[in-house]
This record gives C-alpha cells, structure tokens and sequence, in this order.
C-alpha cells in the first residue's frame, strides 16, 4: 500500500535502507534547471573571458585556410590536407571552451543527486515495449490538446465538447474533417478513415 501512495501524501521520511535502495537503482533527484543554469553561466563566463582569444584564433585560422597555394588548388589530395588542418587548427582554437562546458556538463548534475552509477539502467523491459501502453500515449488528452492546439495556431475552426464516448473516429474528406462517435464499443481506440 505504500508503494501505491504518491509523494505528496507521505508524511515519514524514507528510511535509510530505501533510500539505499532508490541509489542502487540509480533513482536519485535530479535538476534539469539546475544543469541548465550552470551550464548558460559556464558557457557565458566562457564566452566572456575565451571569447576575444577565441575570435582571434579563428580568424587566424580562416585567414591560414583561405590563403592556398596556386599549385595546391588543382591538387585534390592538398585540398583535402589543408581542409583536415584547418578543420584540426579550428577545433583546437574552441577547446578550452568545449572542455569548459563538458566539465559543467558532467559535474552539474552532481550538485544535486551525487554521483551514481547503476547498471539497473541498461537492463532490458519488455514492459516498455507493451504496444497498447504506447498507443494510450499516442491518445492521450495531451496529445489531443496538442493537436487541437496545433490546428487552431493554422486557422481552422476548432470546437472541443466533453467526449461522450470511447471510440471517437474522424473521417478526413475533399471538404474537410468529420468526427463521430460509436457508443457501441465502449474501451475501444481512436481510429481514422
């Protein structure tokens, strides 16, 4: 039973040996903000203090690549060696800052859950593989709400009513769309014709 209450309802704190358990699986908190948040600051505080070497660099870069020998333009093997270096030249230029944001990339997370390591993320579920499980996904009120979103932002005259069945279908014509209903099927799927 309290497996099936949610987080909200819980009053205790979890005991030391769930929580044990939650890292092992490698369920611990994370923050999508929080990685986000470093990240923009890392790569702005990159920016401002790699930024003026960074331009220089490549621009040396360009002007190095761009300047070719008359002989070595009809040469197909010299293009491709100078289009290797530049391309190599380049990408040593902008790796402070590549390493700069991998590093935030990779310890941000960290601030919040530690670091973690479990191998229960790569086991195999067949249970996500359950095709019905995906086609509720795909029927959802949220993708129904996308959708009516989506035809709305182009024009078309849209009009949401409370369903009154289970099996609403929409039948795609020259003129337009039509949508009914079978009362008859209760549970049943959305299909199109």
């Amino acid at each position: 039973m309290a497996e099936e209450e949610s987080a909200q309802e819980r009053t205790e704190r979890a005991s030391p040996r769930r929580i044990h358990e939650a890292r092992t699986k490698g369920q611990v908190p994370r923050s999508r903000e929080l990685t986000t948040a470093l990240m923009l600051l890392a790569s702005a505080t990159g920016m401002l203090v790699l930024g003026g070497q960074m331009i220089r660099g490549l621009e040396g870069v360009f002007r190095h690549g761009l300047n070719i020998e008359r002989a070595k333009i009809f040469q197909e093997s010299a293009l491709i060696e100078t289009l290797a270096n530049t391309t190599f030249e380049g990408m040593m230029v902008i790796a402070p800052f590549l390493m700069l944001t991998a590093v935030f990339a990779l310890l941000s997370p960290l601030g919040v859950g530690g670091w973690v390591f479990s191998t229960d993320a790569f086991m195999f579920n067949w249970s996500r593989l359950n095709p019905i499980t995906g086609l509720g996904r795909v029927f959802a009120w949220r993708g129904l709400a996308e959708m009516v979103k989506a035809l709305a932002a182009r024009g078309h005259n849209v009009k949401v009513w409370p369903p009154f069945t289970s099996a609403p279908s929409i039948l795609v014509t020259p003129d337009g769309l039509i949508g009914a209903a079978d009362t008859r099927t209760p549970g049943a799927l959305a299909a199109g014709y």
